[in-house]
């Protein structure tokens, strides 16, 4: 079993995710910060479970944390 992968950006669709973003957006940056980072010397582990719904890439959970800390979304406020 994979982990939970979202769709290929670069893939032909009738609309294009990527134009969605100016070319010098926050959620770009983030994009590329987190992807260059070293996860597995950081301390985040990839672990699958054999049963039950697939886990997300820490990675992923990392850039929608780091997103959502920049435009003040906090997680536990209603």
């Amino acid at each position: 079993m994979d982990f939970i992968t979202g769709f290929n950006r670069d893939q032909l669709v009738m609309m294009d995710f990527e134009s969605c973003l100016s070319p010098d957006s926050w959620a770009r940056i983030v994009d590329m910060f987190v992807d260059i980072l070293p996860m597995s010397k950081l301390g985040f582990n990839e672990v699958l479970n054999s049963e039950g719904r697939p886990p997300y890439r820490s990675s992923d959970l990392l850039k929608l944390y780091l997103y959502g800390y920049k435009n003040n979304c906090d997680p536990l406020v209603n």
